[in-house]
């Protein structure tokens, strides 16, 4: 797209080029023409002036085409002089033509086939010479036009055109090229973000005002992202810690006053309150998680296998969860799959979806995991009966201020609002499908360079 102005410029600046250089020819041409002519008539004035020595057997010729042919064959060429009688031209099978004799004085005759004065290339210059007898003589001279000048004129507009072309095609690579690469920096420092922070800032080349302008403008958004950021999470951070310091205070209370109370009512009451305490304190310590979830450097991922980790959290967390509850969980992993990713995160994402699949799974019914690969992209899909959400509203659980009275069966807490934090912090998504009797959670993550496939 960058190069077609400058193409357009080129066609433009060598088809005007060209233009000049064939104006200029036709000029040249119509010169040697102009003078080929006066040569003609300085010849003819010279032939009047000699009129009575040509011979009368000139007349003659007319009616002999043997010798016509013989004039023909031993015609030198070059100035010639057509010959009129009376005014008439003479009929043979071409025009008559003669010009003076060469040193010895001898005048020739050449016929030339009338068609031949009719070539495109040829220049036809006449001068009318009258004789003593009343007959007429016209000199004229068959000239072709240099044919090297109009060549060479080709030539050199070809070569204007396509060298304009060519110039503009180079400058416009080399400023595409400049373009493409000042981006690249840019995008190459909105990438540093993710290892470095918003610390990262771009550095004006100084070789154009527009570009300058858009890196100040993108230090800037850097700068307010990084503010805006850093203040979610100091406010996301000092509200939880706010909330939690106060809970345990009143959570170490409840429990003395409930050992103190023993078993009265007043003491399942206290108890009761210390289970809400309790839960208030695990929602705060899920705030603070989501929290550092985007305070997280990339530059502290590992490669994590999938496949082992799943595996892992299945035998060693769930399995006996899962009988105790009469469910089924089964794992589908036909490969093991590496993504460049913090384990402990990655870890307490599928611990969030593994316990609300557990939670929300009828008895009797069976949990699957399935992981597959959809090309540079881990999918990992969970699927379970239980609670069928509309799919308007499938998207809602998680966010977390509505993620917990989307389902009448409890909420989802605040553990998918993670899942989702997490995945897209490792730069993919959760989401959520719904199946014929129940939902599937879907979580996809980049495969990192060298996945392992088995």
């Amino acid at each position: 797209m960058m190069m077609r102005p400058f193409l357009l410029i080129a066609t433009l600046g060598g088809s005007l080029s060209a233009f000049g250089v064939l104006l200029t020819a036709r000029i040249a041409s119509s010169s040697q023409a102009e003078a080929i002519q006066a040569r003609v008539e300085a010849q003819a004035v010279a032939i009047a002036e000699h009129g009575d020595t040509i011979p009368d057997y000139v007349r003659a010729l007319a009616q002999s085409q043997s010798v016509l042919d013989a004039c023909t064959r031993s015609a030198p060429g070059s100035l010639i002089v057509m010959l009129r009688e009376e005014g008439r031209p003479l009929q043979a099978t071409g025009s008559i033509l003669a010009w003076p004799g060469a040193s010895d004085g001898i005048f020739r005759v050449a016929v030339n086939p009338p068609e031949h004065c009719a070539l495109e290339h040829s220049v036809e210059a006449i001068g009318v010479v009258r004789t003593y007898s009343g007959g007429q003589f016209m000199v004229a001279q068959l000239a072709e036009r240099d044919p090297s000048l109009r060549q060479a004129a080709l030539l050199i507009a070809v070569c204007l055109v396509v060298l304009n072309v060519g110039l503009a095609y180079v400058l416009g690579r080399r400023a595409e090229q400049s373009q493409v690469a000042r981006i690249g920096r840019l995008t190459r420092v909105l990438d540093a973000i993710e290892t470095s922070g918003f610390t990262v800032r771009a550095e004006p080349d100084g070789r154009g005002a527009a570009f300058d302008l858009l890196v100040n403008h993108v230090n800037a958004m850097i700068a307010r992202m990084g503010d805006l950021t850093g203040n979610l999470s100091r406010l996301t951070l000092h509200i939880a810690h706010d909330l939690r310091s106060p809970l345990e205070i009143l959570q170490r209370h409840l429990r003395r006053l409930h050992q103190q109370m023993g078993d009265s009512d007043i003491g399942s009451e206290m108890s009761e309150a210390r289970e809400k305490v309790t839960a208030l304190m695990a929602r705060c310590e899920q705030l603070l998680a989501i929290a550092r979830i985007e305070t997280t450097s990339t530059a502290s991922f590992t490669s994590v296998p999938l496949r082992e980790q799943l595996s892992m959290l299945i035998e060693d967390m769930f399995l006996d969860h899962s009988i105790s509850c009469n469910v089924s969980l089964d794992l589908e992993a036909p490969m093991e799959l590496n993504v460049p990713g913090q384990p402990e995160m990655i870890q307490r994402m599928f611990t969030n979806l593994l316990q609300n699949a557990l939670k929300f799974a009828k008895p009797g019914t069976a949990i699957l995991v399935r992981l597959t690969r959809d090309g540079v992209m881990a999918c990992v899909r969970i699927s379970n009966t239980g609670p069928i959400v509309s799919g308007d509203r499938l998207d809602q659980i998680f966010d977390p201020h509505v993620a917990t009275s989307v389902t009448s069966g409890g909420g989802y807490g605040l553990g998918l609002p993670f899942v989702r934090a997490a995945a897209r912090r490792h730069g993919g998504d959760a989401y959520a499908e719904p199946i014929a009797d129940g939902m599937c959670m879907v979580v996809r993550l980049p495969i990192g360079r060298d996945p392992i496939v088995s």
